[in-house]
């Protein structure tokens, strides 16, 4: 763990080249990691059972698609690097859970503070040829887009099921972009 100032920042690894950016809450499990911590006795206790990690006496579904398309992505050469806001503090905990789902991953960056857009700079190694980001929250994704000039496409919540069979996702980053950027002006 490190301080930015007086941020807290967890962050091991980088990724370049073809790179996926995952976030983790309601997006790879649905619900909030930290909530089901807090007040739990066995955080240590961490085993996934169908498609429910459980921790403790806790349980999260996982999502399948998003564990599928990651897997898919990294099968197709993507690096792949998550990006929460999760608490800094959790960075081994969050690794363990990430080894026994069997996702495997380049880099992670935790910040509870900091903006996607600024944490993704963390993890993030020239040369980069393309980013895909999966995150549940527009925010997150508007954040970011604007953050990385090579961006090639943003899915959201709506987003998740897609999984082109060729995988061709560059093709599809335009559209997507210009779909979400036209929600984003509307919320504004």
């Amino acid at each position: 763990m490190s301080k930015v100032g007086t941020v807290e920042v967890y962050t091991k690894g980088k990724v370049s080249g073809k790179v996926l950016l995952l976030d983790l809450d309601d997006t790879l499990w649905d619900g909030m990691l930290l909530t089901c911590l807090i007040n739990n006795e066995d955080i240590f206790n961490i085993r996934v059972s169908g498609n429910m990690l459980r921790i403790g006496d806790c349980i999260l579904p996982l999502n399948t698609g998003v564990i599928s398309l990651v897997k898919e992505l990294r099968d197709k050469g993507y690096s792949v690097g998550i990006v929460s806001h999760n608490p800094p503090e959790l960075g081994l905990i969050i690794e363990d859970i990430l080894s026994e789902i069997g996702l495997e991953y380049d880099a992670i960056v935790l910040s509870e503070e900091l903006g996607k857009g600024e944490m993704v700079k963390y993890i993030l190694e020239s040369p980069i040829e393309g980013v895909v980001f999966i995150d549940d929250n527009p925010h997150n994704l508007y954040d970011v887009g604007s953050t990385i000039t090579d961006i090639d496409i943003l899915i959201g919540e709506r987003y998740i099921g897609i999984t082109p069979l060729s995988l061709n996702l560059f093709k599809l980053a335009k559209s997507i972009q210009e779909e979400l950027k036209s929600l984003y002006t509307r919320l504004e």
